[in-house]
């Protein structure tokens, strides 16, 4: 017998009989989603809505916070900064800052310009004390082809797993078949699946 024992031996719940208040908590959180999404709408990232990337290296160890209150300074809607390593930046750790700059669009403005405009700054507010390793400037154009992209890969994803676990059925049981025989067995459980969907 265990020393210590968190669980008895002799637990018995009856989850089954729970089902009901399960499904009543899953539904009411449901709604909740479907009317916060209503209410404030999704929370694109920089990726979907267009914006600037940009990576600077510090000689020294870089203050992120410091570098957030800079930038915040300038008046951007959103400014994400977070840590990197890899290569030069592990020389010392903590000296490579990755920035996400999502600025505010203005009716009738050339976005890609203002972006540049963000860029550069950006560029003048950390001053020569960091090197700007790159500057990449994500377009609406580029944004919203990957929207489109999501949108319609989530349910080809989706039905690509529905067709695979149809055809996956009867594959199960070739885990007995000597493994010459194996991959014909295979490719004629597919083709049956395939002719029966058809």
């Amino acid at each position: 017998m265990p020393l210590l024992r968190f669980i008895p031996e002799s637990t018995n719940i009856n989850f089954v009989g729970a089902r009901y208040f399960a499904f009543a908590i899953d539904g009411l959180l449901l709604l909740i989603s479907i009317a916060s999404i209503a209410w404030q709408g999704f929370n694109y990232g920089i990726d979907f809505t267009g914006g600037v990337l940009m990576e600077v290296k510090a000689a020294q160890v870089a203050n992120i916070s410091t570098m957030r209150e800079e930038i915040n300074t300038l008046g951007f809607g959103e400014s994400q900064l977070q840590y990197f390593g890899g290569g030069e930046c592990d020389r010392p750790a903590n000296s490579c800052v990755l920035i996400r700059v999502q600025p505010r669009q203005t009716k009738g403005e050339d976005q890609n310009a203002a972006d540049q405009a963000v860029a550069q700054a950006i560029k003048n507010k950390l001053g020569p004390s960091y090197t700007v390793r790159s500057a990449t400037v994500v377009g609406p154009k580029v944004s919203q082809e990957l929207l489109h992209d999501g949108v319609v890969a989530f349910p080809s994803a989706v039905d690509c797993l529905r067709r695979l676990r149809a055809v996956g059925k009867p594959t199960l049981l070739l885990s007995n078949v000597p493994r010459p025989n194996r991959d014909a067995q295979a490719l004629t459980s597919f083709a049956q699946a395939s002719n029966a969907e058809g």
